[in-house]
């Protein structure tokens, strides 16, 4: 080997070497949000550590901005978004998808984006994703929808329209930062979408300096910067396609899906302590499936296994595409009222009916299914699917025995947790429309009482709570074996 090529190969090691041994990069962390409410328009910014690329999409019924993301670590106090100004009512974040953190802004009428941008580094502020949004018409909005539709958002080069300069600095409160950790994946970009925004100038300006960051204090008016890098701005993927039968399955066991409600983006109830409903159902859906898949009797299938939003619709194409023989919805309720709260407890189940057996199931349904909605799905002409499918004769069968097997979950269920008066009830759930599946959805208890609270987080009183309904299951397929003799 000639000495030449010999450095040449000791220096491509050298780099490896120094390639392995540096820290891998760090993801984005969002460390502030905050909201710059004026007469003429509203400003919200969240701050990251580093740059990002963004989506932004607009969404009527009711009005919503949606801001989709890349991978990125929430560093937020848990009350952040509660509290509105100006055209925000409230705003939302978490996993949308694997691949995409979402923004759901909550509007308190109409309004149009403005302007979009990431604002560089300045005055100790760290990269800023700033949306301006100005009141407009239900026409005009409704008009831009449309336009989008038809002729789509521009590539890249920026083709479209430009979005506009913001106007003279507005004050914004300061936001403290706190832990978290919902992460994505950066979505790739696709065709264009309904609502998305137009890309902004090369040279947007920066954020307004009254702006501060957390956790220091205000510092004084400072110059514009320079130039901000141009924001890309893509539209969202298009859903993953439905299956359009029942699954096959490949062995005897019978097939459980169990679908832990809510995730991501959409974080159900909280908890008197401030714990969300999606991290409640997710630990007790792994325990139930631990349960039934101890002695080989039946493969359980999880429609989420981690902090990912799934639509409506999706949680049942996910039971149908597995061939399940039940479907079962794990979800926790609250009640707002001060004293409903105290004495208000107890697990209940719930099967599918066109008519409520009472305005408070009527009313829990409604609730339920608007978790597209919450999640800032554009629902455009699914609506009928998601909240009014007709219920044929098809679904009689499964009706009745979705019926069947909830007399025997509230009969096992009573000896294990309380139980609410009337423990079976009947609502019109979206999630239980599948036309060829028993299914049932079973509110657990209530997050705004303490005592159902500290039963739903603990692992020996779930592991008791799977062990109920694994016995109802192991009863409700005998007595169809039974009867089929």
């Amino acid at each position: 080997m000639c000495r030449a090529e010999h450095l040449a190969r000791l220096a491509a090691l050298v780099l490896v070497w120094v390639a392995l041994a540096l820290p891998a990069a760090a993801e984005p962390a969002v460390i502030a949000a905050r909201l710059g409410p004026s007469p003429e328009r509203t400003r919200f910014v969240l701050e990251f550590t580093e740059p990002v690329s963004f989506t932004v999409l607009t969404l009527s019924d009711p009005y919503r901005i949606v801001v989709d993301l890349p991978e990125v670590i929430w560093q937020l106090p848990p009350e952040t978004g509660t509290k509105g100004g100006g055209l925000v009512a409230r705003y939302r974040y978490g996993q949308f998808e694997p691949g995409t953190q979402r923004v759901v802004i909550d509007l308190t009428g109409p309004a149009k984006v403005q302007s979009a941008f990431i604002a560089a580094p300045d005055a100790g502020r760290l990269h800023r994703l700033v949306v301006d949004l100005e009141p407009t018409s239900a026409k005009s909005f409704a008009e831009d929808i449309v336009t989008r539709q038809v002729a789509g958002a521009p590539g890249p080069s920026g083709t479209g329209p430009q979005t506009a300069a913001p106007p003279e600095k507005t004050p914004v409160p300061q936001a403290q930062a706190a832990a978290s950790g919902a992460r994505a994946n950066p979505p790739p970009p696709s065709v264009a979408a309904a609502g998305a925004q137009a890309n902004p100038p090369p040279t947007a300006p920066a954020v307004a300096a009254a702006e501060t960051p957390a956790p220091s204090p205000p510092p004084a008016a400072a110059p514009e910067p320079a130039a901000a890098p141009e924001a890309k701005i893509v539209a969202t993927r298009p859903p993953p396609s439905a299956p359009t039968a029942k699954g096959k399955k490949h062995d005897d066991r019978k097939v459980i899906v169990i679908d832990a409600g809510h995730g991501g983006v959409d974080p159900g109830a909280i908890s008197v302590t401030g714990a969300y409903e999606k991290d409640i159902t997710l630990p007790m859906a792994l325990a139930l499936k631990k349960a039934l898949e101890q002695g080989g009797r039946y493969k359980a299938v999880l429609t989420r296994s981690t902090d990912v939003f799934l639509r409506l619709r999706e949680r049942v194409e996910v039971a149908r595409a597995a061939g399940a023989d039940l479907f079962i919805s794990l979800h926790a309720d609250s009640v707002g009222s001060p004293i409903g709260a105290q004495t208000v407890r107890g697990a209940s189940v719930y099967t599918l009916s066109e008519q409520a057996s009472d305005k408070e199931a009527e009313a829990l349904a409604a609730k339920e299914n608007k978790a597209d909605i919450i999640a800032g799905v554009d629902l455009g002409g699914k609506s009928i699917d998601v909240s009014n499918i007709l219920i044929d004769l098809a679904q009689r069968e499964s009706m009745n025995e979705a019926g069947r097997f909830a007399a025997l979950l509230v009969d096992d269920l009573k000896d294990v947790v309380p139980v609410l008066d009337r423990s079976h009830r009947f609502a019109g759930f979206a999630v239980l429309k599948a036309p060829d599946i028993p299914s049932v959805l079973v509110e657990m208890g209530y997050l705004s009482n303490r005592a159902d609270e500290k039963r739903l987080r603990s692992d020996a009183e779930r592991a008791k709570l799977a062990a109920a309904m694994r016995q109802a299951i192991d009863s409700f397929f005998a007595n169809r074996q039974a009867k089929a003799q």
